[in-house]
């Protein structure tokens, strides 16, 4: 399943939302909702995040980016649902916590930030816009 954004669990399929994408983004991407668009969440993830998924049935691969102005789809993340996110290249251990940067990207999370999400199984290095098995936290501040 290495070809899908949403990983799980089968039983509970998430919700979405279709809107126009601003920006090249590629699947994997967190985003916000203006309510007319999808556009990258900002770093902290201290908004409503969304999670940018594949257009699988028109042919768009999760390494693909989006075009800018073109009709999108986000999946609306539940604590406990597992996903592949995009991240920052660097080097992840198995339930870090991670928080999202200015680009939607995944960051590892710091002291005093908000924690979206965490590494799911053992990730290891990952270069420049990997994807990563993660699973949603019950978003809190890491202390």
């Amino acid at each position: 399943m290495a070809n899908r954004i949403f990983r799980g669990p089968v039983s509970r399929q998430p919700r979405t939302v279709t809107r126009l994408v601003t920006g090249a983004l590629l699947p994997g991407t967190f985003v916000e909702d203006s309510g007319a668009a999808l556009t990258a969440a900002g770093a902290g993830g201290d908004s409503r995040l969304l999670l940018l998924d594949a257009l699988m049935l028109q042919g768009q691969a999760v390494d693909t980016a989006y075009v800018s102005g073109t009709t999108g789809i986000a999946f609306v993340p539940e604590v406990g649902h597992q996903f592949q996110a995009v991240a920052v290249a660097a080097t992840y251990t198995e339930g870090q916590a991670l928080t999202t940067n200015a680009a939607g990207l995944l960051v590892a999370a710091g002291t005093g930030e908000d924690v979206v999400a965490h590494i799911e199984g053992s990730a290891g290095v990952l270069g420049a816009n990997g994807l990563v098995d993660i699973v949603i936290a019950n978003s809190y501040t890491l202390a």
